[in-house]
């Protein structure tokens, strides 16, 4: 009787066990199933709406939008250094005058390739101004203007924009930089007139000339200089200890008749006074 119990509270243990098991199994499958139909339904959505932020983010179609990218990509800022004379006021007791005529550079920047369907807005952080530049200002596709300040270096920033011209105005297609260098007030200075092949003697430089810059400058002008004069010593020693005699012989004639001319002249100047 025992036994039998024993065998059937096995086998209902064996039969509950194995009906937990399949509705485990089941529950998983059908959670995974779950969970797969979700996340398509997720991608589809996310999808949806990637499709729909890309669309609604240019009101250009596909078409236009490309053409406008490719115009964009032609357009380039540059510069030319330009020299004009002004006039200079100068105080009443200058030696001077009243005025002078000086020249004084600037830099002329031009944007090329601008089209109607396009505007450029140019901002100069040195002092926080900004241009805008339409395609109705451009000549032959180039829009210029003038910046006076030579003084310090400016790292200009240019974004080019859709106009009103097109579909989908006012948006935002390139964004670039352009460096404008600055005067070098070592420029021509002392041991930059002698050497002026160096980056830090040129006109313009596109980083700062410090007082340390200089100096290094000044040394490689000393160096040179001594090994210049070393040269012509020990060419002079060996020209100068063949030719002693003659150099001596030459000199002396030239002084001679230098004392003599003087002479001369001082002699008629003093007549014509008499």
């Amino acid at each position: 009787m025992i036994k039998n119990r024993v065998e059937m509270t096995l086998f209902f243990s064996s039969l509950l066990l194995e009906n937990i098991y399949h509705m485990v199994y089941n529950f998983g499958r059908g959670w995974c199933n779950t969970m797969k139909k979700l996340n398509v339904v997720f991608a589809g959505l996310l999808a949806t709406l990637i499709g729909t932020s890309t669309v609604s983010a240019s009101k250009c179609n596909y078409s236009e939008l490309s053409k406008l990218n490719q115009e964009a990509a032609e357009v380039k800022l540059n510069y030319e250094i330009k020299t004009e004379t002004i006039t200079d006021t100068l105080p009443d007791d200058s030696d001077f005058g009243n005025s002078s005529q000086i020249e004084v550079d600037y830099f002329k920047v031009s944007v090329v390739n601008l089209t109607d369907n396009l505007y450029v807005k140019i901002t100069n952080p040195n002092d926080n101004s900004t241009k805008l530049l339409y395609g109705k200002d451009a000549v032959d596709g180039v829009a210029a203007f003038d910046i006076k300040n030579t003084s310090s270096i400016a790292n200009l920033t240019y974004k080019v924009y859709t106009s009103s011209n097109t579909s989908c105005p006012d948006e935002e297609i390139v964004t670039d930089h352009l460096t404008l260098p600055k005067y070098n007030e070592y420029y021509l200075i002392g041991a930059c007139a002698e050497l002026t092949s160096l980056p830090e003697c040129q006109k313009y430089v596109t980083e700062d000339v410090t007082a340390e810059d200089y100096q290094k400058v000044v040394q490689k002008r000393n160096k040179k200089v001594s090994s210049e004069k070393l040269k012509d010593s020990d060419g002079d020693n060996g020209f100068f200890s063949k030719n002693k005699k003659g150099f001596i012989i030459g000199g002396s004639i030239i002084i001679v008749l230098g004392v003599v001319t003087a002479t001369v002249v001082i002699k008629k100047r003093r007549s014509r006074l008499i």
